[in-house]
């Protein structure tokens, strides 16, 4: 396992949720959508988080979140600004990426791609990222972990161009997908509509 101190979460929190408007402060069994996220991937204590927003929290929100706020200092680049941000802002080699909506994701998530990235640091070298896989061939670059300079630099250099795509970070670098079970995938139901919401409460 890659020491603990080697990795922070970075959480987003600044999309516009135009789908659902304050997804983020929906209540699931008793907190809010990110309260719950942000406790369930710190839950064990041993990496530090921060959270990325474009805007400040709501009061009774950040109230709840014991951690530093990272505002978003790119104009409309969406989740690749915000993790430059934050990215730029971290202390650690590597930071895994959270989006703010997904509340069964767990620390135990982050623990399997450490470990991945652990085999791969002595079998072939280290990558610059372990992105997961669904097993329809999507990828989900907001549950990921990255290099955090190589990201910083990259995430840079794309909006530079002028892209605006996570993955446009990753330009030229080693990148591993890592392949989900079924069990990984339901970890990583993400909130964007209503018809999400009731899908988690059915």
């Amino acid at each position: 396992m890659v020491n603990a101190s080697a990795v922070s979460i970075i959480l987003l929190a600044g999309g516009e949720a135009r789908r659902l408007p304050g997804k983020l402060m929906l209540r699931l069994d008793g907190e809010p959508l990110l309260l719950r996220t942000f406790r369930r991937l710190t839950a064990d204590g041993r990496r530090p988080c921060v959270v990325s927003i474009r805007d400040p929290l709501a009061p009774e929100l950040q109230a709840q979140l014991p951690t530093a706020m990272i505002a978003d200092r790119f104009e409309n680049c969406g989740p690749l600004g915000g993790l430059a941000s934050a990215a730029a802002a971290v202390t650690t080699p590597l930071f895994f990426a959270a989006a703010g909506d997904l509340p069964q994701l767990s620390a135990g998530f982050v623990d399997r791609l450490e470990a991945r990235y652990q085999e791969l640091s002595v079998a072939t070298g280290a990558p610059a990222a372990i992105i997961p896989r669904r097993q329809d061939g999507r990828i989900e670059p907001l549950a990921a972990l990255y290099e955090t300079e190589a990201f910083v630099a990259g995430a840079s250099a794309a909006i530079a161009r002028g892209e605006k795509k996570v993955t446009a970070a990753l330009r030229g670098l080693p990148v591993v997908y890592y392949e989900l079970t079924s069990a990984d995938e339901s970890e990583l139901l993400n909130i964007n509509t209503t018809e999400d919401w009731q899908r988690l409460h059915a």
